[in-house]
């Protein structure tokens, strides 16, 4: 899963999360001239863990763009293996400070 999650976190996500989920802007926090947000980072130095994995999986399929982002909805491009190993991926980058607090928040 984390192997396949890599990949596609390569092919989809890279380009604007970053290819080690460190976001490609370092002042991902602040609004860009356009109004939007860029692309936070997923690695767990942002607030990505703060989510539930059911969040993280609607956003995939939604898109950014409802939360202010520009993050296309991957509903129709991605399977639900491909969403669940980005996820998996994402996650494995996360410090296990990090993890556990996720865990902590989201009690299965």
């Amino acid at each position: 899963q984390l192997s396949d999650g890599k990949t596609v976190f390569k092919n989809n996500c890279a380009v604007c999360h970053g290819d080690k989920g460190q976001s490609v802007v370092e002042d991902w926090e602040n609004e860009l001239s356009d109004g939007t947000y860029p692309a936070p980072p997923l690695n767990g130095t942002a607030h990505t863990w703060h989510h539930s994995k059911e969040s993280l999986l609607r956003t995939i399929n939604t898109g950014g763009i409802p939360l202010g982002g520009r993050m296309p909805p991957f509903k129709d491009t991605l399977t639900e293996k491909e969403k669940e190993a980005v996820v998996a991926f994402f996650m494995s980058l996360w410090t296990d400070r990090v993890y556990k607090a996720w865990e902590k928040r989201n009690p299965s």
